[in-house]
């Protein structure tokens, strides 16, 4: 050792180079689960709608958005956990379809939407009528109820198959239908914002309530009606369905006179019947008498009245008379008219003179000096209008001519279980 020379620091060792250190840190990164050289890339979810997705291998837990890192070469299954009364729509972006549970290969950043939709159907409960229900008037309203998880648009019914109609409310639902005679089906259908649909039936019955015509005679002669059921000689009771309009036709034997009606018709003139409860009526047929019956035709009005007595039309215009009278007819036109002729048992325009040998029916014309119109209605629904002055009865006699200057009232009457709307027209 030279004492002379000053002691010099030893000289740093070498750092390690790369290549030899990768051993030591492959250990190292082993160790500790990390994985330093193999690449890795990003997956981003985005859920629409109540629910969550979840990943294997983990790392994707979440609605509505997330992201999470996987290796390259990965394969991640993503499987979707929708809320409780919804469902998976669709996947989108890297996934697709509607299956449960998808699966992407993570070679590359990496979208993927799942949307979940509302899949409860709306309950629907029908409050009235009750199922099987048997009913006796045409016009049914139905009631009921309608619940959703998430809420009810709108609330639809269909009656024997035909086209559905919308009900008034949604929750509380309310409408009114006309059932046919016999069996009938009532669906109600309720609809929520996704489109799903609950629905509800019923079976009803209309069994239209029936009231009995009892018809009596006294003496010879014969009633029929329209509609048929009552041929009284040998039937003289039917069952008829409440609303029915029935004609009784009377017929008189030979040598017998119809004396006309009593109980639910009175008079010598038709008797027609509304059913609306039980009816009971007597036709009397009178031996050795014979009917003359008048009646007015023409634009114009006037009267008409008989000698002997009997005849005053205006109001009576049948009366009986002994077989083989002689009975003389007057006829006087109202002011603005013109007494045109006879028809019938009597013809011209001169005097009418007839010998009772037998029934006898005549007609006098009237013809108007004055501009007349046409007054039409129809009817639309179940009922009929009656005017006053008479001449409109629709249903069945639905146009008059009247005075251009006639006041006419229109009178609207309803079918059992119908009800008026309202006037259209007028000109």
């Amino acid at each position: 050792m030279n004492p002379s020379r000053p002691n010099r620091p030893a000289a740093p060792s070498p750092l390690p180079s790369l290549p030899s250190l990768l051993p030591l840190l492959s250990l190292l990164a082993l160790l500790s689960g990390c994985d330093l050289f193999t690449p890795k890339h990003e997956l981003t979810l985005s859920v629409q709608g109540p629910g969550r997705v979840e990943s294997e291998p983990a790392g994707i837990g979440c609605g509505p958005t997330c992201k999470a890192q996987f290796k390259a070469g990965t394969k991640v299954t993503l499987t979707a956990k929708p809320d409780a009364g919804f469902a998976l729509k669709a996947w989108g972006g890297a996934c697709s379809g509607g299956s449960p549970s998808c699966r992407v290969t993570m070679d590359g950043k990496r979208s993927v939407t799942a949307a979940f939709v509302d899949s409860t159907k709306p309950i629907v409960a029908v409050t009235a009528p009750g199922e099987g229900a048997v009913l006796a008037e045409k016009s049914l309203s139905v009631s009921g109820t309608a619940s959703d998880n998430v809420g009810v648009s709108r609330v639809e019914f269909r009656l024997n198959g035909g086209a559905r109609q919308a009900a008034s409310g949604t929750t509380s639902f309310s409408f009114t239908v006309e059932l046919r005679e016999g069996a009938n089906q009532l669906e109600v259908f309720a609809l929520d914002p996704a489109g799903n649909e609950g629905s509800a039936a019923r079976n009803l019955t209309l069994q239209p309530r029936k009231f009995t015509l009892r018809v009596a005679r006294s003496g010879e002669g014969a009633v029929r009606s329209e509609p048929g059921g009552i041929d009284c000689g040998p039937d003289c009771e039917e069952e008829l369905a409440e609303g029915t309009r029935v004609s009784l036709t009377p017929t008189p034997a030979s040598g017998h006179a119809f004396a006309g009606w009593e109980g639910a018709c009175g008079g010598l003139g038709a008797c027609v019947v509304t059913m609306d409860a039980a009816k009971t009526l007597t036709a009397n047929f009178s031996k050795g008498k014979v009917s003359l019956t008048v009646s007015k035709q023409g634009t114009g009005t006037g009267t008409l009245s008989s000698d002997p007595a009997g005849i005053q039309c205006g109001a009576e215009c049948v009366a009986l008379f002994e077989l083989g009278a002689k009975v003389s007819l007057k006829a006087q036109p109202a002011a603005g008219s013109t007494f045109a002729g006879w028809g019938g048992a009597c013809s011209g325009a001169g005097p009418c003179t007839l010998t009772l040998d037998g029934a006898k029916a005549v007609t006098a014309a009237f013809h108007s000096d004055q501009p007349r119109h046409a007054l039409s209605v129809s009817v639309k629904g179940d009922g009929r209008v009656v005017s006053e002055p008479a001449g409109i009865d629709c249903g069945q006699d639905c146009s008059e001519v009247y005075d251009a200057s006639a006041s006419v009232r229109l009178t609207p009457a309803p079918a059992q279980g119908a009800g008026f709307i309202g006037w259209g027209g007028g000109q």
